[in-house]
């Protein structure tokens, strides 16, 4: 509301409780407000007639700033070892949520998720195309790793449509990488890697090391749903040079685990131990990536697991499950529920296996 309006969030809380009690707006809940649907109607028709065009668009501008720049922020405290984009500077009089720890980015997240979705519809319909494609390619993480694979799939073609009016490099190369996660959730794995790939190529050319590693790590998703170990441990350890190249250490962290990761099932046990420990404890150095954490202590016990090494396995799939939570991972957790089933099945345990 203090985004739309232009003003300090303070001056915007007595202005929300003074249309409260005229009964222009109601509360539904400690802090959000609603309006009734011939209200909302009456007031959009006032604006198109008392509103300047230009000023209109300013008040959507800032509006979208605010979602941008807020989902961009709880996107950092929860994922700090993700890439995104660099966005231009919120429009003077944007609001932007105070968040400062991830159970409050989790908590706007999960509170915003319907809105966000029709902000990226009417970002598109009102041709704010950047609002649009950069909204979307950084909500991709959090529905990624939440398994929110619907969610992720109703803003793919509204995607797609701004894409057409993009002509910047960068822009189009960010956005061929974020549809390719949306579309291999959707079971496309051949089209996603011919969208990462072509975001490669553009991140070359565009000399953008960092982006160019995200996209490697992308491909060795794809690879690895596709069965194919060999290139998803290659793309792996591209994207390990590239980050230390830049200096990059959740990066780093991270491509060391996916090496580790892929070591293992081609079965040279000893180098996955080497590669995943070297990766938990950058992790833990660097101490802000616990979703990073999470999937190495994973990638750890798969291995214990596969050694037969039962109680170690266990307590790292418990420390992982634990890392999960605190980022509200649930696609990732319900990864590792599973192995834990599983190993419990195999040690001749399945009521353990059934819970």
């Amino acid at each position: 509301a203090a985004s739309l309006a232009g003003v300090p969030v303070r001056e915007v809380r007595p202005l929300l409780a003074a249309l409260t009690g005229a009964h222009l707006l109601f509360e539904q809940s400690p802090g959000r407000y609603g309006s009734h649907d011939l209200l909302r109607a009456y007031a959009t028709e006032l604006a198109c007639v008392h509103e300047a065009a230009s000023e209109r668009a300013q008040a959507q501008r800032r509006l979208f700033d605010h979602y941008l720049h807020t989902a961009d922020l709880a996107t950092r405290l929860l994922y700090p070892g993700q890439q995104l984009m660099s966005l231009a500077a919120p429009n003077p009089g944007v609001a932007v949520a105070d968040l400062a720890a991830p159970p409050q980015a989790v908590a706007w997240f999960a509170s915003e998720q319907r809105v966000l979705l029709g902000v990226i519809n009417q970002a598109a319909e009102n041709g704010f195309d950047r609002h649009t494609w950069q909204l979307a390619g950084i909500l991709t993480t959090f529905f990624h790793r939440c398994g929110l694979w619907h969610t992720m799939a109703a803003t793919q073609q509204t995607v797609v449509t701004a894409a057409s009016r993009i002509t910047d490099s960068a822009g189009q190369a960010h956005l061929h990488r974020s549809l390719a996660v949306a579309i291999a959730a959707l079971g496309r794995d051949d089209d996603a890697q011919a969208h990462l790939e072509f975001a490669l190529d553009q991140f070359r050319e565009l000399g953008d090391s960092n982006s160019q590693a995200d996209t490697h790590m992308g491909l060795v998703w794809v690879h690895g749903r596709l069965g194919q170990p060999e290139l998803g441990l290659y793309h792996a350890e591209q994207a390990l040079a590239l980050w230390r190249k830049t200096g990059q250490l959740s990066g780093q962290a991270n491509a060391l685990n996916n090496i580790g990761w892929w070591h293992a099932h081609l079965g040279h046990y000893q180098q996955a131990l080497a590669y995943c420990g070297e990766a938990l404890t950058l992790h833990r150095e660097i101490g802000d990536d616990r979703h990073g954490e999470a999937v190495t202590l994973d990638s750890l016990g798969s291995i214990h697991h596969r050694l037969g090494q039962r109680d170690r396995a266990v307590a790292l799939y418990e420390q992982a499950l634990e890392r999960y939570r605190e980022v509200s991972s649930r696609y990732y957790e319900s990864r590792t529920l599973t192995r834990l089933g599983e190993l419990h099945l195999a040690a001749g345990d399945p009521a353990l296996a059934r819970r």
